[in-house]
């Protein structure tokens, strides 16, 4: 809600309204129907619904149970519960639900039938305190008739809503026509509330709108801010964990190489020992060349490219890993190729270039043995 304050309503009220949240309700209350206000009010007395307040007039507490439902997005039910309703107050309600639901015309029709109501000189004030032509697009036709009139003209802003409904004005366009729909259902809440208990609700001054704002600011900051602290102490924990489960043989024997580092170059008259080259080695099966450290040597490894698992040799300097393959060069177009092992002395073809060639019966290594 936007102006009233639901802490001057009974409790099970003040929560339905309070479970759309606090922020100016979209364009369509239907999408996204709260499930939990619908149970309320079904599941809730209407003497219940109105604990600790005297009702002087039942149709109308039984009209704002049916503006609850509205409120939530349930069109529906709102049209159910106002079967017997007053007559006025019901046509009302009636034609914003078809306003909602895109049927204008309809909608025009019901909000024609009702007249003029107590509540259309407030509104008419309020939208021409929030409307300005130079900004929003589309709601000249509105804004001169208020100016004009003094009045509120339900037909043009039905108008206006399906126009903005079927997205032909801009976000500040559709931010005020949201707001004087808010403000409609406050003023007719307002009013079937004051005949339903004969008490008048007071609204929110400007002043108490801003200090709720800067506590809802306040609260999600703070949040925020235990958010970040708790993830940091997440961070640290970890980093103590793994600090902590760090092997002390690992930690001696890093102080070790320091000490022969050290050695060595003593020995070597002051220059440090050069740190031993990476590992250059073609994958068997992509022919890809790939880098490991010096350590992989005699251990299993994959290829980052197709994921073959092949071994390392311990010495020497082989560009193509050993893994029983016949790896060699296409004679026409020099692509890298691989062969199982038994196809040697038979005929390949290049998956390049399709050329058949002969497969040597002996690798090259063996060949120059």
């Amino acid at each position: 809600m936007i102006a009233l304050d639901p802490s001057q309503l009974p409790s099970p009220i003040a929560t339905v309204l309070m479970l759309r949240g606090a922020d100016l309700p979209t364009l369509l209350w239907q999408e996204g129907p709260n499930r939990a206000a619908r149970k309320l009010l079904e599941e809730t007395p209407l003497s219940d619904l109105f604990a600790g307040v005297q009702l002087l007039d039942q149709p109308h507490a039984e009209l704002i149970r049916a503006m609850l439902f509205l409120w939530t997005g349930w069109h529906e039910a709102c049209c159910d519960a106002l079967k017997g309703l007053p007559q006025r107050e019901g046509l009302y309600l009636l034609g914003f639900v078809e306003r909602q639901s895109g049927r204008s015309d309809q909608a025009k029709k019901l909000l024609t039938s009702v007249g003029e109501h107590e509540i259309h000189a407030n509104l008419a004030r309020y939208a021409a305190s929030v409307i300005d032509p130079a900004i929003h697009q589309g709601i000249g036709r509105l804004k001169s008739f208020i100016d004009f009139s003094g009045g509120w003209e339900p037909c043009l802003y039905a108008d206006l809503f399906e126009q903005t409904r079927l997205g032909r004005f801009g976000s500040a366009t559709e931010q005020v026509v949201r707001q004087m729909q808010c403000r409609e259902f406050e003023l007719l809440f307002s009013y079937a509330w004051q005949q339903a208990t004969g008490a008048e609700l007071k609204e929110r001054s400007p002043q108490d709108e801003a200090r709720e704002r800067r506590q809802r600011e306040m609260e999600l900051r703070r949040k925020a801010e235990e958010r970040r602290r708790e993830k940091l102490k997440q961070e640290r924990a970890r980093k103590a964990a793994l600090a902590a489960q760090e092997p002390a043989a690992r930690k001696g024997g890093q102080t070790g190489s320091e000490a022969a580092r050290k050695d060595d170059t003593r020995k070597s008259g002051g220059q440090e020992a050069k740190a031993p080259s990476p590992v250059h080695i073609r994958c068997p099966r992509c022919m890809e060349m790939l880098e490991f450290p010096p350590t992989a040597r005699g251990r299993k490894v994959m290829c980052g490219k197709c994921s073959a698992v092949f071994m390392i040799p311990v010495s020497g300097s082989t560009a193509v890993a050993d893994s029983g393959r016949v790896n060699l060069r296409c004679p026409k177009c020099r692509a890298n190729l691989s062969f199982p092992e038994e196809a040697r002395g038979k005929t390949g073809r290049c998956n390049t270039c399709n050329a058949a060639f002969r497969i040597p019966e002996r690798s090259p290594a063996a060949a120059k043995s």
